[in-house]
């Protein structure tokens, strides 16, 4: 079955052809928000209440609003995003709370590897990624991990292109500073192209 099918048949209640189409679209809305989020414990918690949020919206969508799943994808970011503030906020109480010297405690990196692992790019994204805003990080989830245009991108998160581009430029700063700060061995070769 097509998912315009299911998509159809869903919104009219169908809850095996919602639960088909679920399993179409959580991978999509899991890795947006572990993106987001940075934790994959968080990002399974969001993208199963992006899926509840989808049930319920579902009647309510119209495909005259466009592709289905940037608006599916604008429903996960929105989540994500309003999470990473909520966290933010908890975290920055619980860190006056606890001790003003929370959080400064630097991860145990490891040695320098030869290749990247998946795992590998995951935590030293992860790591990086905590110092953008929420939309950068969306942005440059949408177009620089997942490929989206930054047309497809502005969709999914509600915003112009330009808009777009301005988060991923700012991502992109942000990121290489903070690459060069906290893992400067998977950064040889490329400061001395800066000069």
């Amino acid at each position: 079955m097509d998912e315009r099918q299911l998509i159809e048949d869903a919104a009219r209640g169908d809850r095996t052809a919602f639960d088909a189409l679920a399993r179409q679209v959580h991978p999509l809305g899991y890795r947006m928000a572990r993106r987001i989020l940075g934790s994959a414990e968080e990002a399974a918690d969001l993208a199963q209440r992006a899926l509840l949020r989808l049930w319920e919206a579902l009647p309510r969508y119209r495909r005259k609003r466009g592709n289905f799943r940037s608006w599916y994808t604008k429903m996960v970011v929105n989540l994500a995003i309003d999470q990473h503030r909520r966290l933010r906020l908890q975290r920055r109480f619980e860190a006056v709370v606890e001790s003003p010297e929370a959080g400064a405690a630097r991860p145990d990196q490891g040695g320098p590897s030869e290749a990247f692992s998946a795992a590998e790019v995951e935590r030293v994204f992860e790591r990086v990624a905590a110092f953008l805003s929420p939309q950068q990080r969306a942005a440059f989830s949408l177009v620089e991990i997942e490929g989206l245009t930054s047309a497809e991108a502005a969709g999914a998160m509600g915003v112009r292109p330009s808009t777009v581009r301005n988060h991923l430029l700012a991502a992109r700063v942000v990121l290489k500073e903070q690459m060069r700060r906290h893992f400067p061995e998977y950064c040889r070769g490329y400061d001395e192209d800066d000069s």
